[in-house]
């Protein structure tokens, strides 16, 4: 072959080279322009968001007094999912319903940012949230499972959806919580989502109510991945001080970075580090006294066992305690430890008190199961064994005598990518 077609061969092959990369590459965009985007991570909600995605000055208010709802609204409205998923991910002041609603409405936000998987995978952990929680009423989970279908449709995932709107499906025809009222209303908004998702012919039609109709209000009450701390309890007056002295400190470098977002105030830092180390002191102090009751410090040592591990991450968008950070991996098995004493101490309380009428004791072990395997695949309980979560669910639901319950959950899956479905139980 003479040199000068050597020469044009070789051109050839590079342009043909540089058209495959560039087709590649407008395949690559079309299927992100199409609703794609990158792929969710597979961990725990808490390592979703990089350190350097969250916004400080919104993050902040977190720690400076305002309720975790209202941080994740404020971050929505000024267009910062990705903070608002921190604060989320971190809470434990969040009610299961709320902890729901607000992973809705940040699925929402990157769905109209083209980031479909991560809105899709956040409908998924939603769902976790409405087949687990112990907190919620049958018909709250009926509609959580509508409105996550309802945000699947959206994202053209209709499949996913009609998979949601089973469950919805099987809460409307066989719980025992539902009024006749709330069954017809709950069917006809079925119907409608069904035909929504494709299903042009869709008729939810319901059987005879369930025989034995009882209020959620006789149980005892379980928390799923909600930490509880009353520190207007007047045993806890000085905690309250040291946590108010937090939240001062707090504002004050909230508000300097909103004015100057790019500064890095170093006396105003140097403040909110001295009164965290000071509000750990405080949580220790408190925890050791005879007076409080166990309940009380195990919620008030997680509560803060898990603002220390978020702010040791540098989660909050930024350092604010430099010697804990070295210390994280610790601070994460000693806040593994509170979860553990906080499970078992919920345990013995409910097993403690007699089961209202109506109602078995192994309702509330599978109540209580629930909640554990909520609160761990939310991320919330650091190096949960997942596996043996969801061997300890399964044992407690097949372990009931009697009447055989209404709905059952079924996990499939493994790790943190575990869905947890509710199902129609196996017949005895």
């Amino acid at each position: 072959m003479r040199a000068g077609s050597r020469r044009a061969f070789a051109a050839l092959i590079v342009i043909v080279i540089v058209l495959a990369l560039a087709g590649a590459g407008f395949i690559g965009a079309y299927f992100y322009l199409q609703g794609r985007g990158p792929r969710a991570p597979a961990g725990p909600l808490s390592d979703w968001v990089s350190a350097t995605a969250v916004q400080p000055n919104l993050a902040l208010w977190a720690l400076a007094g305002w309720s975790d709802q209202s941080v994740i609204d404020r971050c929505l409205a000024e267009g910062q999912p990705d903070t608002a998923l921190a604060v989320a991910a971190h809470s434990v002041r969040l009610t299961d319903r709320a902890r729901a609603g607000a992973l809705l409405r940040i699925a929402g936000a990157y769905a109209s940012a083209q980031r479909a998987e991560w809105a899709a995978s956040l409908y998924e952990r939603a769902a976790l949230i409405a087949a687990l929680s112990p907190e919620l009423a049958d018909l709250t989970r009926a509609e959580l499972f509508i409105q996550i279908g309802a945000g699947l449709i959206g994202l053209r995932r209709a499949q996913e959806a009609r998979a949601m709107l089973d469950q919805a499906a099987i809460l409307v025809r066989r719980s025992a919580e539902l009024k006749p009222a709330q069954r017809e209303q709950a069917a006809r908004e079925l119907t409608a989502a069904y035909r929504a998702a494709g299903d042009a012919q869709a008729q939810v039609t319901l059987d005879s109510a369930p025989a034995a109709a009882r209020s959620r209000e006789e149980l005892p009450a379980i928390a799923g991945a909600t930490v509880v701390v009353d520190l207007d309890d007047a045993r806890l007056e000085s905690l309250r001080n040291v946590v108010q002295a937090r939240q001062r400190q707090a504002t004050s470098l909230a508000q300097a970075l909103e004015t100057k977002p790019t500064t890095q105030p170093a006396d105003l830092i140097a403040g909110l580090n001295d009164a965290l180390l000071a509000e750990d002191l405080a949580v220790l102090e408190a925890g050791r006294r005879p007076d409080l009751p166990a309940a009380l410090k195990a919620e008030v040592t997680t509560a803060w066992a898990t603002t220390q591990v978020w702010i040791a991450r540098r989660g909050l968008g930024m350092s604010l305690a430099p010697a804990w950070e070295p210390a994280a991996a610790q601070l994460e098995a000693d806040l593994a430890v509170a979860w553990r004493n906080l499970l078992d101490i919920r345990r013995q309380q409910a097993m403690d008190a007699a089961p209202p009428a109506g109602w078995l004791r192994s309702e509330i072990e599978v109540s209580l199961a629930r909640g554990e395997l909520l609160a761990g695949l939310l991320g919330l309980m650091p190096g949960y064994d997942i596996k043996a979560g969801v061997a300890r669910l399964q044992a407690a639901q097949s372990g009931g005598a009697g009447q055989a319950p209404a709905w059952i959950v079924q996990a499939v899956g493994e790790g943190y990518q575990t869905r947890c479905v509710i199902a129609e139980p196996p017949a005895r």
